[in-house]
């Protein structure tokens, strides 16, 4: 008889190498089987195919319109959760309930991941959007002291007062020379200028008008281009980056260019830390993630304390520096100009809405006006309304994706086993009548305030998922509040 080492020894590479394969692909198809009966009970799309899945619907079908179809589909299900399926893509569970919301934005928080980050690898890296774990909690950790209140009052309402100013005097000039305004690039100007400003200590203006259009351009396109990612077979979009074909090829360009400005606005903001003549100020992302070399974090579980480390180095500034730029400039950008669009089709809330402004803030109606202070957009009640009124029917994200690292059991007993994706499709969630009542899909600023007390509600942060929910909730919220308000009042 053979020794277990003996055996080692007289075995050849390539029967080793077909042992592993079929231990995998055994495990496979344990796994896959599992997952299989698990999900058996849940509803499909009548569209569903059998091997294809939902692949045609995703590519073809519902290209332009996948939002509404997932809407849809929601309805049918009646708060059900239902499968949506793939070639090339995990299966995943779409949820269209508050309590299943709860469960994975909060209760079961750390059995779920970030799902899909090896879709954006090479667009946001390791910054706080795609990253999980430790590397997560050192990130949202030292920037959340950028977010107090005190820095709000400090610095972030001064720059905010100033930005709203420069952008009223943009679109008077417009408006007097009687000339058309590209909105979009006004507003990415504006919501791009605060964050690099508050987050970075860096005006754009120093930037050359060829710069910035090409930045401007260059970022817009990102999130299409991550779209198409989203509604193909990974082997699809990864054969396209690798022979630079079609929108990858524009992709890999546009990563250049706005990389380019990244790197500028990082290098500025060094320099005038180091600069004696610099006057002294409050501390940004920057100066945050490079108070410490080395960062120490520790988990206590059952087998004892762990100690991980995370390194501040050049990519770790970067990653972190394009995701906050990110963050702050999309998400505001966009808003606003859904709000210009919502009281363009609804001008009797574009009414009360300057009623509103006449009435507690009159001064704003004097030609020599400056932007309000923010204790003054606290008291504007009803155009805080109407923003979450469209923040509501126009998500920025209009879905919220996470992968269950582990079985999971929701409160209501569904099971979601390991390696599946679930999905919170927001923009179907504010038109669900389940949820928002009989007129879901109505613009109705009037449901946020208390016919009573004429204050504003306080609605559940699960149901009105804009600014997620739980401990990823997002850091800027209130910055981005205060940014709408005060552009909007002025």
């Amino acid at each position: 008889m053979w020794s277990s080492l003996e055996f080692a020894l007289n075995v050849s590479p390539t029967s080793w190498g077909a042992l592993l394969c079929s231990l995998l692909a055994g495990w496979y198809f344990l796994s896959s089987r599992k997952q299989a009966r698990a999900l058996a009970k849940f509803s499909r799309p009548e569209s569903t195919l059998p091997v294809l899945g939902n692949t045609l619907d995703l590519m073809f079908t519902h290209r332009h319109d996948i939002h509404d179809w997932i809407l849809d589909e929601c309805r049918r299900c009646e708060g059900r959760p239902w499968v949506l399926a793939a070639l090339g893509r995990p299966t995943s569970i779409v949820l269209s309930n508050v309590e299943a919301f709860e469960d994975v934005l909060h209760r079961k928080f750390d059995k779920f991941g970030k799902c899909s980050a090896w879709l954006v690898s090479d667009v946001f890296g390791d910054g706080i959007f795609a990253a999980d774990g430790v590397s997560w909690i050192h990130q949202r950790k030292t920037a959340s002291h950028l977010f107090s209140l005190h820095m709000m009052r400090e610095s972030m309402e001064q720059v905010v007062r100033e930005q709203a100013a420069v952008l009223c005097e943009t679109l008077e000039a417009h408006s007097t020379a009687n000339n058309p305004v590209n909105l979009k690039y006004t507003m990415d100007w504006y919501a791009t200028n605060v964050f690099t400003r508050v987050g970075f200590g860096v005006d754009l203006q120093s930037l050359s008008s060829q710069e910035h259009d090409e930045f401007f351009r260059a970022f817009t396109r990102l999130p299409i281009a991550v779209h198409r990612r989203i509604q193909q077979p990974g082997w699809l979009w990864r054969f396209r980056r690798a022979f630079n074909l079609g929108y990858e090829k524009q992709l890999k360009l546009d990563m250049k260019r706005v990389d380019g400005v990244i790197y500028q606005v990082i290098s500025q903001s060094m320099e005038s830390k180091t600069d004696a003549d610099s006057p002294q100020r409050l501390p940004d992302l920057i100066s945050l993630f490079l108070a410490k070399e080395t960062n120490e974090y520790r988990d206590r579980d059952a087998d004892g304390v762990t100690t991980y480390r995370v390194k501040t180095s050049p990519k770790l500034i970067r990653d972190m520096a394009f995701n906050f730029t990110a963050a702050g400039r999309g998400t505001t950008s966009q808003s606003l100009q859904w709000f210009f669009i919502m009281i363009n089709r609804y001008p009797h809330v574009e009414a009360k809405i300057r009623e509103e402004l006449q009435a507690k803030l009159p001064q704003l109606f004097d030609k020599n006006r400056t932007p309000p202070a923010m204790n003054d957009v606290q008291q504007l009640i009803y155009l805080e309304a109407a923003i979450k009124e469209s923040l509501r029917l126009n998500p920025v994200a209009p879905l919220i994706g996470r992968t269950a690292t582990q079985d999971v059991c929701f409160s209501d007993g569904t099971f979601i086993p390991s390696g599946t994706r679930v999905v919170i499709p927001t923009f179907a969630v504010a038109r669900l009548t389940s949820i928002w009542g009989e007129d879901a899909a109505e613009f109705n600023p009037e449901r946020w305030i208390d016919p009573q007390s004429g204050k504003l509600l306080v609605i559940s942060p699960f149901k009105f998922l804009v600014f997620l929910a739980g401990p990823r909730s997002c850091l800027g919220a209130k910055l981005a509040m205060l940014e709408l308000k005060v552009a909007l009042a002025t």
